[in-house]
């Protein structure tokens, strides 16, 4: 097993079943030279370009830094 990396967090999520199904396809095909390819990158950089796009949206916070939603609803 792969030693795991402590400044990474597992995330369990559910997403519909043809976009898992074509991720898999693609993370399969581009697995070896020169892409090396996992589901894992594929999923790590997709959303890092989504969030990007999303902290773009917010004009009046510097990246990383968005104002909260008023709409927050406190975790339990």
């Amino acid at each position: 097993m792969a030693k795991r990396d402590p400044g990474k967090t597992s995330l369990s999520v559910r997403i519909d079943t043809a976009l898992v199904e074509r991720a898999r396809t693609i993370a399969r095909d581009l697995a070896g030279k020169p892409h090396y390819l996992t589901i894992a990158r594929l999923v790590e950089e997709s959303l890092t370009e989504a969030v990007r796009r999303y902290e773009a949206l917010d004009d009046d916070s510097a990246p990383g830094r968005m104002r909260p939603s008023r709409n927050t609803i406190p975790h339990r």
